[in-house]
């Protein structure tokens, strides 16, 4: 089937946000007695939102973590955004050329999405109501809810998607929701061997650079 929805993950496929993301929720754990490094964050959490870190925190803690957690993460990130966040290499001449419906299905916050989108100069290619969070639905990823939420608001079945995910949760959301995926790792944070996780996930191919998604979407 020709796919009518690309249904593109944000951080980590469109901005280049994971270690800044990374460093960020090390640092504010750290500071608030879980001791972790950026890279033990990444291997721990990229593809998780806030409030499922801190269930996977408090899981291994065996007590709350501290009630300010989320606000911590988020002043430092939106601190951080506007001098640090760029977009993937790519991502801008690569939506400029896009001739298929597309919207952002992220485990993000919708501040955090539109924040990102206005700092990287992506904004002008998704309209307000093609942009949705992981805050909208029940469950973020892994779970299949934003997916199909996504679909639904845009009128398109599931099985006529095509998700763009660079990380394990997103892919078993995507896959779960009846949609197909294509794994990035070009993004700065993908360490060596992901493309083999992202196929065993259940991608149906792997590619490091957003000029080669136009083809790929052809060969569906």
């Amino acid at each position: 089937m020709t796919p009518q929805l690309i249904v593109f993950d944000f951080d980590g496929v469109l901005v280049d946000s994971e270690v800044l993301s990374n460093q960020v929720l090390a640092s504010v754990l750290t500071e608030l007695g879980y001791p972790l490094t950026p890279a033990e964050s990444h291997r721990r959490f990229t593809g998780l939102n806030v409030r499922a870190v801190r269930q996977a925190v408090e899981g291994d803690r065996g007590r709350p973590l501290a009630p300010e957690f989320e606000a911590m993460v988020r002043e430092q990130a939106h601190r951080r955004i506007a001098t640090e966040l760029t977009m993937v290499a790519g991502a801008d001449t690569l939506l400029r050329g896009l001739d298929r419906p597309r919207c952002i299905a992220s485990n993000s916050s919708p501040v955090w999405i539109d924040l990102a989108l206005r700092a990287t100069g992506l904004d002008a290619f998704f309209l307000p109501q093609c942009r949705f969070s992981a805050a909208q639905v029940a469950k973020g990823k892994p779970a299949p809810d934003l997916f199909i939420h996504a679909a639904t608001a845009m009128a398109v079945d599931p099985t006529a998607c095509v998700v763009i995910e660079d990380s394990v949760h997103g892919v078993r959301g995507a896959r779960t929701a009846g949609m197909r995926v294509l794994g990035f790792i070009g993004a700065s944070h993908i360490e060596a061997g992901h493309d083999a996780i992202l196929r065993e996930a259940g991608v149906e191919a792997v590619f490091d650079d957003l000029a080669q998604l136009p083809d790929l979407l052809r060969r569906l």
